[in-house]
């Protein structure tokens, strides 16, 4: 019986963190969780990704890539180009708790330390320029993509390709 119960307990966590990141694709909504993006020049773009606190900040990161790439892909270009990132992550804290209780029955106090809790989103700003062609100069190789292969390739890492 044990080991059902942790059977089926393994399986909602592996189909709970398949959910957890491609579920937070899409744009910026009421959780502030998702991606922005805005025009620059007609071929200079500026794509924000805001993770959720569960999110590791290589899948914010790539997240943001692909949206640069989906936009690059429907504006018709071949290549973009990753000219700067920030990390934009934000760190959170919340104290609760604290404070001295007395009990009715005994009259015994205690008193506890209050408990601060740290949250972190993992965030990123990218600035990218789209070509038609190979641009020229020497680029890094992770600094430079072709649009379509690379656009396939991360939707089908995040299983985005169903």
């Amino acid at each position: 019986m044990r080991s059902l119960s942790q059977c089926v307990f393994l399986i909602f966590i592996v189909l709970l963190t398949g959910c957890a990141s491609s579920s937070s694709y899409g744009p910026i909504g009421g959780s502030e969780v998702g991606y922005a993006e805005r025009r620059i020049k007609e071929n200079v773009y500026e794509v924000t990704f805001q993770g959720h606190k569960r999110m590791s900040f290589e899948s914010a990161y790539d997240f943001a890539v692909l949206r640069a790439l989906e936009i690059g892909k429907t504006l018709g270009y071949e290549y973009m180009l990753l000219t700067s990132n920030k990390d934009k992550t934000k760190t959170k804290y919340l104290t609760l708790g604290g404070g001295c209780k007395t009990t009715a029955l005994s009259k015994e106090t205690t008193c506890s330390e209050p408990t601060t809790y740290r949250r972190t989103l993992p965030a990123y700003t990218l600035k990218v320029q789209y070509f038609e062609k190979k641009p020229k100069g020497r680029f890094l190789p992770e600094n430079l993509f072709l649009i379509r292969a690379s656009y396939i390739a991360m939707r089908h890492e995040y299983g985005m390709d169903k």
